[in-house]
């Protein structure tokens, strides 16, 4: 026997994979409140970029072009740097703002055919926090291609930047630090 629907319980389906979906398409970029009610979606946030996003942003475009003086500029005195890595634990580096900047110029050069270049792939802000996503690509003089993903979490206050927590793939940049000490070692006769 065939059971007679009124058509409430599909419509009610329909919703909830209807909010399903959204929260699927939500990600990091949506907000959403307790009701499941969209406040703010990925695209309207992209097209009004808060502070700390247009900081972070800045701060990849003056890395890719190792614009030292423009860094200088937007890291508030108290910068901190980290790189949040567990394994290997050498890798796990705190950088203050000197120090940040004096690793940025060692990297103009040799080795380096292509420096990492950077491409932002997303991105998302909330007042003081900014999250950015990228891909990065550089070449060694030798032909080494270093091919990594980054996320970086900013803090900013008045105008500037204070901290970026950077998450990488760890194994990617271990094999780049094995090349390079391969390629170091004096070649036999």
């Amino acid at each position: 026997m065939k059971k007679q629907t009124d058509g409430s319980n599909d419509a009610a389906k329909a919703s909830l994979i209807d909010r399903r979906a959204a929260l699927t398409r939500a990600g990091m970029g949506l907000l959403v409140a307790g009701t499941g009610v969209v406040l703010a979606t990925r695209a309207a946030r992209a097209a009004e970029p808060t502070d700390s996003v247009a900081l972070g942003r800045r701060w990849i475009e003056s890395l890719n072009r190792r614009d030292e003086a423009d860094l200088h500029a937007i890291l508030s005195d108290n910068f901190l740097y980290s790189a949040m890595v567990r394994n290997p634990p050498e890798m796990a580096m705190r950088w203050d703002r000197q120090k940040f900047l004096g690793t940025v110029k060692s990297t103009a050069g040799a080795p380096w055919k292509k420096p990492v270049i950077m491409t932002i792939k997303s991105e998302f802000g909330a007042g003081d926090r900014a999250v950015i996503e990228t891909e990065g690509y550089s070449e060694l003089d030798d032909g080494y291609v270093y091919a990594n993903v980054y996320c970086f979490n900013f803090w900013t206050e008045g105008g500037k930047i204070k901290a970026i927590h950077d998450y990488c793939c760890t194994h990617t940049a271990v094999l780049l630090g094995q090349h390079m000490r391969e390629a170091a070692k004096p070649k036999a006769p």
